[in-house]
């Protein structure tokens, strides 16, 4: 259950339960662009996002930025159908990518999603070593 919450950016709304762990969050319509962060850059709070069993959806999101303090995301891939970028200051995710994938210390990749994939849309899995489950959806 999410106790507390922060707004890191105008539209954006985290909610982080009695761990620091984000488990829910609103965003407004029209939010083209999310960075995801914690709390403040010194702080464990919200460096952790562990949305896989939250079922809202942002279709209005395009653009997912992951700041440097993020450890770990974890999000369901229909949350936002739309996104087209991922771009990421954390050494655990790939930077400039469609997917949102991880970084390993011992050089290998998983796709975390692949969010929402056109049909014939063409996922490069290029130097993905690892697929997590259920980290493909179709409309």
């Amino acid at each position: 259950m999410a106790n507390f919450g922060y707004s890191p950016q105008e539209g954006v709304t985290f909610y982080y339960d009695n761990r620091g762990k984000v488990t829910d969050l609103c965003i407004n319509p029209n939010v083209k662009t999310v960075t995801i962060c914690s709390r403040s850059s010194n702080s464990f709070v919200g460096s952790q996002f562990s949305l896989q069993d939250c079922k809202k959806q942002f279709p209005d999101v395009e653009v997912l930025r992951i700041s440097s303090d993020i450890i770990d995301v974890c999000i369901n891939n229909k949350m936002f159908p739309n996104v087209k970028n991922v771009y990421s200051e954390s050494k655990y995710y790939k930077n400039d990518v469609r997917m949102l994938v991880r970084k390993y210390k011992n050089g290998s990749f998983a796709l975390k999603n692949a969010f929402c994939a056109a049909a014939g849309d063409v996922i490069d899995l290029q130097g993905i070593s690892i697929i997590d489950g259920n980290r493909f959806c179709q409309y």
